[in-house]
C-alpha cells in the first residue's frame, strides 16, 4: 500500500530527527499502466481500406459527348476543342467571362441550360415544388445530351484561373467534368 513511513524513536527524550517521508509508487503505476492498457485495447484503430474503381469495359472506345478546355498562362486566352485531340489540330480560343467561356459552354449545353432555365422559372413561380424541382434539376444534369468537359491545365497556368473555369462550368449547370494536365502536344499548340 502506499504509506508512509517515519521512524518514530521509542525514548521521547530527545526530539526525534526527521527523516524525509518514503512513498510507495507502486500502486500509481499500476493504475497508469491499467489505464493504458484500457485505452489501447479499447481504441478503434483504422484499418486500411482498397478503394473500389469501376474501369471501362473491353472494346471500341465509346463516342462521347465531349469538350475540352485548357488554361495556360494567359488569362485571356482560353483555349477549347471538341472531340478527340489530334496532333496539328486547330484549337479555338476564347475568353475568360460572360461573353466568352461561357458563352461557349451554353452553346455546347443549349439544350440542357434551355430546359434548366425554364425548371427554374417553374419553380421560382410555385409551379414545382422543392422535391420535383431537385429530382428534374438532377435528371438534366445527368444527361447525355450535356457534353463531359476536361479541364486541362498548362504547367505556367495560374490555380486561380482554373477555379474560374469550374466557376464557369457551375454557372452553366454543368456537373460532368474533370481535371487533367496538358500534354505536351496540347502544350505544344497553346504556345
Amino acid at each position: 500500500m502506499a504509506d508512509v513511513q517515519q521512524n518514530t524513536p521509542q525514548n521521547n527524550r530527545r526530539r526525534p530527527v526527521l527523516q524525509a517521508p518514503r512513498i510507495d509508487m507502486t500502486p500509481m503505476v499500476d493504475l497508469a499502466f491499467l489505464l493504458l492498457t484500457f485505452f489501447v485495447l479499447t481504441a478503434e484503430l483504422n484499418k486500411q481500406q482498397a478503394i473500389s474503381m469501376a474501369f471501362p469495359a473491353e472494346g471500341p472506345a465509346m463516342q462521347v459527348n465531349g469538350m475540352t478546355v485548357i488554361v495556360g498562362k494567359n488569362p485571356e486566352k482560353i483555349f477549347w476543342y471538341r472531340g478527340e485531340f489530334t496532333p496539328g489540330m486547330h484549337l479555338e480560343v476564347t475568353t475568360p467571362g460572360k461573353d466568352g467561356l461561357r458563352k461557349v459552354l451554353q452553346d455546347a449545353n443549349r439544350t440542357v441550360f434551355e430546359n434548366l432555365n425554364v425548371i427554374n422559372r417553374q419553380y421560382q413561380l410555385g409551379l414545382l415544388s422543392e422535391t420535383a424541382y431537385n429530382e428534374k434539376r438532377s435528371q438534366l444534369s445527368s444527361s447525355k445530351a450535356m457534353p463531359f468537359v476536361v479541364v486541362k491545365w498548362a504547367d505556367d497556368a495560374s490555380y486561380g484561373y482554373i477555379v474560374d473555369v469550374i466557376d464557369e462550368l457551375n454557372r452553366t449547370a454543368n456537373s460532368k467534368y474533370a481535371l487533367v494536365k496538358a500534354t505536351d502536344a496540347e502544350m505544344a499548340l497553346i504556345r
